[in-house]
């Protein structure tokens, strides 16, 4: 998603594509739902509960609908999102630069490392840096997430 400081400040669409993400991503979150063919349904309702864990209470009001590109889109009909399983994802991988920590709040530096032969030298696609606040149940919430560089040479 784009950059944002604060959670309040992202669209429906942004939201729930982050919020989709992070359910298939997230193994014993995905395996919930039946399995058709390469397809899962989850409703509407498990989309927003999920985001307020994501992002906190402070989000603007959901406006449910088909978000995403085409080899990723996630489609909404009659009160759930029907989502392949198996989508194409962008062709980097997430590497943890640092992590400072200031009371509750978190700053993690992330490069994301652009998928390339190993005989390659190992190259960063971006940069971000992520804000994440702990939570009195040791879960986290996003805050805010910026882009420090890109090497548009690689994306």
């Amino acid at each position: 998603i784009e950059p944002f400081s604060d959670p309040s400040q992202l669209t429906s669409e942004q939201v729930i594509t982050a919020t989709i993400w992070s359910i298939i991503m997230d193994d014993s979150k995905v395996s919930k739902y039946d399995l058709t063919l390469d397809t899962v349904s989850i409703p509407d309702v498990d989309v927003e509960k999920y985001a307020v864990e994501l992002f906190g209470e402070n989000l603007p009001a959901f406006e449910h609908a088909t978000v995403g590109p085409v080899e990723s889109r996630f489609y909404y009909s009659d009160g759930a999102y029907n989502v392949k399983v198996k989508t194409i994802t962008h062709t980097y991988a997430p590497e943890i630069k640092s992590i400072t920590k200031n009371g509750n709040e978190y700053t993690l530096n992330v490069d994301y490392i652009a998928e390339l032969p190993q005989w390659m030298e190992k190259t960063v696609a971006k940069q971000a840096e992520y804000k994440l606040i702990e939570k009195e149940d040791g879960t986290f919430q996003y805050s805010s997430m910026k882009i420090l560089s890109v090497n548009s040479g690689n994306l």
